[in-house]
């Protein structure tokens, strides 16, 4: 498995980030394109083909200050693989967040999926997790969301 920065350099990994990024997620969601043209941090997760995770994945955005963050995970679960993924989000404080999430799953492959979306208070929170299933392949998601300013979570399979 590799973690890379969505800026990485390599020619190959930008060819594997460009094979998912903004390929799950479908464009009619007015926020997901906000978030398109806004992008300032992200991860990219590549799970090798045949890769069996055992050690969760946690990713964690914190909105701590009065600014705007628009960020994005990508994901890519090869044919036969497994891992789990934790997208952890909180914060109280006067701030615009869009956190967009996709995810290709290849054939045979499996995800366990959280999503904790803990803004409450001023916290204005607008996301998304976006998920391609191949054949055979199994998603268990399980997503939690408090309440705050203003939350939205959209959700595609």
């Amino acid at each position: 498995m590799s973690i890379t920065s969505l800026n990485n350099d390599d020619t190959a990994t930008q060819q594997a980030i460009s094979s998912v990024y903004g390929q799950v997620k479908p464009t009619r969601h007015m926020f997901g394109l906000v978030n398109d043209a806004l992008c300032q941090h992200g991860i990219f997760i590549n799970v090798e083909a045949g890769a069996k995770i055992d050690t969760p994945v946690r990713i964690v955005n914190m909105a701590s200050q009065n600014v705007d963050a628009h960020t994005r995970v990508v994901v890519k679960v090869a044919e036969g693989a497994s891992a789990t993924v934790i997208e952890q989000g909180f914060g109280d404080t006067e701030s615009l967040t869009t956190a967009f999430a996709e995810y290709d799953l290849a054939d045979d492959a499996h995800l366990e999926h959280y999503r904790f979306a803990m803004f409450t208070g001023k916290a204005k929170q607008l996301g998304g997790s976006h998920f391609k299933l191949h054949n055979r392949t199994t998603l268990n998601s399980t997503m939690v969301g408090y309440g705050s300013e203003l939350s939205r979570l959209d959700v595609d399979i």
